[in-house]
């Protein structure tokens, strides 16, 4: 069952998706929740107040939820499609979590304006891209070490592809015919890009 405390945040959440933070009144989202006057305030004091947890319910939380464990039974290619996996299931969450009548691409927005506006998101957001990247470097050195990946590949930088593929497929996705399967959308491009950086020498199928 839904909290009151809840039901306020994801009313929130809905209408910076549609008009953006600066755009809304506290007036407007206590007309949006439903709520009396003092019932809203008893929860929340301030517009930023709602914010900040609207940002760590909806946003920072889902980004700590991803288990960037490495599994040493698997190959990298495994460990690596299980994240993609991942990604998939968290994006297909969020877009049912918002409706059809807030696209996608609202939520980068949305994320995007947050870290432009607040120099403490933005920290909060670039540490946790540099813990990820950190992660898929150290399974990039494990992979090379393996021979399941080209050894020319600086891990660093092929760390910084993988991130950047993950966002970049998404955000466009954002942007095409929401008829085409994500899975299937993602796979595919999965597929292509292992191609390209799988170890050439290795005769074992991957």
């Amino acid at each position: 069952m839904t909290s009151t405390r809840e039901h306020i945040l994801f009313t929130a959440l809905k209408l910076i998706l549609k008009k953006g933070y600066g755009n809304i009144t506290m007036n407007e989202l206590v007309e949006a929740s439903g709520l009396s006057k003092g019932a809203f305030y008893h929860y929340f004091e301030s517009k930023d107040q709602i914010y900040y947890e609207t940002l760590e319910k909806y946003f920072f939380s889902y980004m700590a939820s991803f288990d960037l464990t490495y599994n040493k039974a698997q190959s990298f290619k495994s460990n690596l499609f299980q994240v993609f996996t991942m990604f998939i299931e968290f994006a297909s969450e969020i877009e049912s979590m918002i409706g059809p009548e807030n696209p996608m691409i609202s939520y980068y927005n949305t994320l995007l304006e947050s870290a432009i506006r607040s120099d403490d998101i933005r920290e909060k957001v670039s540490n946790y891209y540099e813990l990820w990247l950190d992660s898929i470097t150290g399974w990039i050195e494990i992979a090379q070490s393996n021979k399941e990946i080209d050894p020319n590949l600086d891990p660093a930088i092929l760390s910084k592809h993988i991130g950047g593929l993950m966002e970049g497929v998404m955000i466009i996705y954002s942007f095409q015919n929401k008829e085409k399967n994500l899975e299937k959308y993602f796979n595919e491009i999965f597929y292509q890009f292992f191609e390209l950086i799988k170890n050439k020498n290795l005769n074992e199928k991957l």
